[in-house]
């Protein structure tokens, strides 16, 4: 059974009638028994039993469901800015199951996506800085421009959390 954080039963997985020994194999697709996908962290238990009566629980805790994307905001340099030499790249991003950020910059962007909706970075010409971390002082990178030709260039923030959903940002 999966419990949510209240150790309400929100979905059965699997109900077996058996005997002897053996490996048991159970999979959640992080629905409940309504088919609703709902944030929050979960535990999954196994309730054991003999034809004894004898019964046992174990769990698995901490499961997190998550479906939202980081929020990204980037903050400075605003649109229309012109820059020489070195451009500090400031922004918040925020999301409690972080996972990485990428910050490029690109002549002639254009927020190209795949077939699966997450961004194709192959079409930044240089990426910046890719981080693990999010910065406490919001600067998420600098871009050197010296090797930069002269042109509009946009700024391009992608970031990612640990179950996948991703956001980005631009600033032309």
């Amino acid at each position: 059974a999966v419990r949510n954080s209240g150790g309400n039963v929100i979905k059965i997985v699997r109900e077996s009638a058996g005997s002897g020994f053996g490996v048991v194999a159970a999979y959640w697709d992080g629905r409940d028994d309504t088919g609703s996908v709902i944030e929050g962290i979960y535990d999954f238990v196994v309730t054991l039993s003999d034809t004894a009566g004898n019964m046992d629980e174990a769990g698995l805790g901490g499961i997190v469901v998550d479906i939202t994307p980081p929020a990204v905001e980037i903050t400075a340099p605003l649109e229309g800015g012109v820059f020489e030499n070195i451009v500090e790249i400031h922004g918040i991003i925020g999301d409690p199951n972080f996972k990485s950020y990428k910050v490029g910059c690109s002549k002639n962007y254009a927020p190209l996506t795949g077939e699966d909706g997450r961004p194709l970075s192959g079409n930044i010409s240089s990426i910046v800085l890719s981080e693990t971390n999010i910065p406490a002082d919001n600067l998420l990178g600098t871009w050197h421009t010296v090797m930069s030709s002269v042109g509009k260039y946009y700024i391009v923030v992608m970031a990612e959390d640990k179950a996948g959903n991703f956001a980005l940002k631009t600033v032309p």
